[in-house]
Parts: structure tokens; sequence; C-alpha cells
């Protein structure tokens, strides 16, 4: 420090501490929709169009210096509660989601651009497509397997009047994290919306979004795979191969025997994020009695494990489940487990 001194005989107040090496403050901007680092200055520019934060971690000098790496880092909530946008590692990110996104118009185009929102007359149906490049960062593989959200955000479709966007007719909610998870919705029966006097708003997470107009909607390889279909488990058949064998030794107890092994994992989990069943009382599978959910992680590696399912019976039940990668099976009773008792 230097001491300033002041030529006066009443020195109160006079003397002042000027620091010798005031510490810089390092701006770092960064994209609005995905958090990426775009520069980092200890000026700020007369016009620049992205945001910036002041960095208080003391990452943004290491990254100038050359110490740490500016792919390795971004700008992400670490408090999202708290709504405080900060420098965090790549690997440990909660969550890159505008939280004080504006509602946005979807605008018409005529073929997909960024987040598209595919509206289909004939079928009244509506398909969402999050392509990889506008999910970006999520799927950047220093992100894939940390990023968690850490919160209950949702994406929500709003139907506005067209002329009047005070009037709402309808929304639909859906879990931020599912949406990203599957990078794809589908809702049938979507007559609600009139394509010529309403239009879709949403909060824009994101950059681009579009809605086309198309007519007839097409079930493709990638809808069967991608959005999953419902099978129907199989009866058990001796010496006939199966991923799984569902057994109900008594009514209140499911045993479930998995054959899938661990490197089986990633190709079931990609579509399906939990092995779903649909017990449905008669042969019609719009209308079931009850649902059974269980994680992958209870069936791989080789898993044999009894599940208490109270009040299920599955005799003389159509079960249906989610996913076409695997094929399971059903019988009422263990009859390997009585032979040994012979």
């Amino acid at each position: 420090m230097h001491l300033l001194m002041k030529n006066s005989t009443n020195l109160q107040g006079d003397i002042k501490l000027i620091p010798k090496n005031k510490q810089k403050d390092f701006l770092v901007y960064y994209d609005e929709f995905n958090g990426n680092i775009s520069g980092i200055t200890t000026q700020k520019p007369e016009v620049s169009t992205s945001p910036y934060i002041i960095d208080s971690t003391n990452i943004a000098e290491k990254i100038v210096r050359g110490e740490l790496s500016i792919t390795k880092y971004a700008v992400g909530y670490k408090d999202y509660e708290a709504n405080e946008l900060s420098v965090v590692k790549k690997t440990n990110l909660i969550s890159f989601v505008k939280r004080d996104a504006d509602l946005y118009k979807v605008p018409r185009k005529s073929e997909p651009h960024g987040i598209t929102f595919i509206y289909y007359t004939s079928s009244q149906l509506l398909e969402i497509e999050f392509n990889s490049f506008v999910l970006g960062n999520y799927i950047d593989p220093l992100w894939k397997n940390q990023f968690k959200i850490a919160f209950d955000e949702e994406f929500i479709i709003y139907l506005i009047d067209k002329r009047d966007p005070d009037i709402l007719y309808a929304r639909y909610r859906f879990p931020l994290q599912d949406v990203l998870e599957e990078g794809a919705i589908l809702i049938p029966d979507f007559s609600g919306f009139n394509s010529d006097q309403m239009e879709i708003c949403t909060k824009r997470h994101f950059r681009d979004y579009s809605l086309v107009i198309r007519d007839k909607f097409v079930e493709t390889e990638y809808h069967r795979n991608k959005l999953g279909r419902l099978n129907m488990v199989k009866n058990y058949i001796d010496d006939e191969n199966t991923h799984i064998e569902l057994i109900q030794n008594k009514e209140n107890e499911l045993e479930i025997i998995s054959h899938l092994e661990a490197s089986d994992l990633k190709t079931v989990a990609q579509y399906d994020k939990q092995l779903k069943f649909y017990i449905c009382s008669d042969k019609d599978p719009d209308h079931y009695e009850h649902g059974l959910n269980f994680d992958w992680t209870d069936l791989i590696p080789n898993k044999h494990e009894t599940f208490n399912i109270p009040y299920i019976n599955l005799t003389n039940k159509l079960i249906l489940y989610s996913g076409n990668k695997i094929k399971i099976t059903f019988k009422e009773k263990n009859n390997y487990a009585e032979n040994t008792n012979n």
C-alpha cells in the first residue's frame, strides 16, 4: 500500500490508503441458452450482444492464464432457487435452464427448425422434437453423464388466440427433465388445437423453435424405437429364450428372473428409463387395473428378486410392457422350485 497525505495541519479525514494492485474483475460472457462461455475480459466492451457475469470463483482468471481449459467450464446455476449464475465445472453442473425465460410465440415454418412442434391436422396429433443441435450441451460427452435437473422446472405449452393473445384455450405441462431425457413428446388426440384460430406459446428456454403443419401422421421406425410402444407379455414356454421371466407363486408376490447382462443396460435404457407393466382386466389394453414400474438397476445384471405387489393378481390377465428391445414371459408358479423338493 502507498500512503497519500495532503498538506494540511488537520490530517483527520485526509489520509487515504491506495491499493498498490487493485484486483481486476473478470467479466465472463456466455450463451444465454446453453451456458457456454464465449469470452472472458477485464474491460466491458462498448457493444456486446452476449450477457455476462462477474466471476467470483477465480476460475476465469485461471482460464485466462492457461491453467484451466475453457471447454470444461460453463456458466450455470449452483443454486437455482437463489437465481444466481456462476462459473462452474461442467462435470459438477446442476443445470443451465433460463429461470426468467420469456413467453414466446412459436413461429410457423415450412421445415423443422430447432425445437419443432409438428401438428398433424387429419390425425389430430402433436409431435414435439428436440433435436441434438438444440439440446447442445445436454448430449455433450462432458455433460451427458453428470447432467441432473435439481428442480421442478416444466416444459409448458399454451394454446392462445391468434388475434387476442390474452385468451388462453388450453395448457399442457411436462416435466422438463423427462423431456430432455426422451428428446421427443407425442400427444395423441390433440383435438383442442385449431391451427387457423390459435397459436402455440411456450417459455423460451432454448434458442430456436418452429411450428410445422402437416396432414397425416405416419409412424416410422424412429417412433417405434424412440417413443416406444406396448408389447404383450407372453406365456412361458420351457426351453424358450427370454430376457425376463415373471413368476407369481403367491397373490401378493412377484418373482422376477432377469437374464439381462450388464452390457444390455445401455441398449434397454436408451428408449425406456424404467420397465413399466400395465395389467389389464380384459383384452382391452385401453383399460387397465394396475401399473408396475421397475428400475433397470433392480433387474440388471442377472438379478433374481421377489417383489411385494399387494392386491395384484396377474393370473389370466393381459400384461403389457413398454419397449421393444426385450422379450418377457409369465408363468403362474415356479415349476423348477417345486421339482427340486421331490
